[in-house]
């Protein structure tokens, strides 16, 4: 008996979904530009608090605004969330819209994408952490924690099999912590679950597939949510955010500067602490509210290309990489000054201990380039292998982006 075949359209008609044209150059060299700066944020923001110590009165007016600079890393990663629901759910949609989408296709590029980075940078994130407690603890803060560095565990305690394994599937914040001293971990795995939790509803609503693999779908969806429930879940609204812009006909305002402007407002009231009487998660919200904006006006202007584009897209290219190496290294480089030279890890805000810092800034950056040139930039052999032995077919990857 022949099996029926799936039906030609979705539960919901594929005419609600945005149309689909090629991103153009000036808009795809701004997002690389954001992708970068807000990986900059993040990783000064992380180093700044393991190298310098918390801002003091003491510190004058020069003190206030470099404290100030240091402290929009959660920002930037709620930045992150929006630029990734906009880029692969922008996608993913895209692929539902033209009625090719193929669930093979998308884990060979999520896979890749996640992988090609993360395990190996799990691997150094624990070699470094290793070595640090084994010889370079004697400010104790591998074994006794240091709420000043934002490590207020013991990290040796979290260099074990179990631990590892459990972030290797993203399952750190929900069965086990993040790898030994790796606390930025927490959002890879949000992106993680983000990836599987969009496809599964979406594809339960428009995908043309049959019943039952609808049902399945819904059901997984279910499963899945269920078991991540708290922060991941309720970070998913953030990062769906980021699909509002495909579906918006016209920018919701005329010139960029004015979200640019409220955005700036914002995180500069989230950084001074004035809205902290709002319960979480509410200032990321308007946060992503905000970004959400900005990209729905850049996505519809027209202008040419910016002049440093290639800058942009260099920096960009390793922004994963630095974002997942540069916590364990730089505390490492940190704890061997500190060990030979006595200084390197909380040293008084001043021209001394910022030459320190911006030593290990740019070693760290130079550390998360090479491994990008071994691992990231390697992305898509790894896609074109991993398509070939699941049988898909791939085409060369052309930026897009989704019109009404």
């Amino acid at each position: 008996m022949t099996p029926a075949a799936p039906p030609a359209t979705g539960w919901l008609p594929r005419a609600w979904l945005p149309k689909s044209s090629p991103m153009p150059a000036a808009f795809s060299a701004q997002l690389d530009l954001i992708r970068w700066l807000a990986a900059l944020l993040v990783c000064i923001t992380h180093v700044r608090s393991i190298m310098i110590a918390d801002y003091t009165p003491a510190s004058g007016l020069a003190g206030r605004i470099f404290y100030f600079v240091h402290g929009f890393g959660h920002s930037s990663v709620i930045t992150f969330f929006i630029l990734s629901g906009y880029l692969v759910g922008g996608e993913v949609l895209q692929s539902l819209q033209q009625g090719n989408f193929n669930g093979r296709a998308y884990f060979a590029k999520r896979f890749t994408r996640l992988y090609a980075v993360y395990a190996p940078g799990l691997m150094l994130g624990f070699l470094w952490d290793w070595l640090g407690a084994r010889f370079f603890n004697s400010q104790g803060v591998y074994t006794h924690g240091m709420d000043a560095v934002m490590v207020p565990f013991d990290i040796s305690t979290r260099l074990t099999t179990e631990i590892f394994t459990g972030n290797l599937v993203f399952l750190q914040t929900l069965v086990v912590p993040a790898l030994g001293s790796n606390s930025p971990l927490w959002s890879l795995a949000n992106e993680a679950w983000y990836y599987l939790l969009f496809p599964l509803i979406a594809a339960a609503c428009f995908a043309p597939i049959s019943r039952g693999s609808r049902l399945g779908c819904i059901a997984f969806f279910l499963a899945c949510a269920w078991f991540v429930q708290g922060q991941i879940l309720l970070y998913f609204g953030v990062w769906l955010l980021g699909l509002v812009p495909h579906f918006l006909p016209r920018p919701i305002l005329k010139k960029g500067w004015p979200s640019l402007i409220a955005l700036g407002f914002l995180m500069g009231m989230v950084r001074c602490h004035q809205l902290d009487f709002l319960p979480m998660p509410v200032p990321d919200y308007l946060l992503g509210v905000l970004v959400m904006i900005y990209l729905n006006t850049l996505s519809h202007q027209k202008s040419d290309t910016p002049r440093f584009a290639p800058v942009h897209h260099r920096l960009a290219r390793f922004s994963y990489s630095l974002y997942i190496c540069h916590w364990p290294f730089a505390l490492f480089l940190a704890a061997v000054s500190q060990h030979y030279l006595g200084r390197g890890m909380q040293m008084p805000f001043g021209l001394y201990s910022i030459s320190y810092y911006l030593a290990v800034l740019g070693i760290t950056y130079a550390f998360a380039w090479f491994v990008s040139c071994h691992t990231e930039q390697h992305t898509p052999t790894m896609r074109r292998r991993l398509s070939a032995w699941l049988g898909v077919k791939t085409r060369e990857e052309i930026p897009q982006r989704i019109l009404p």
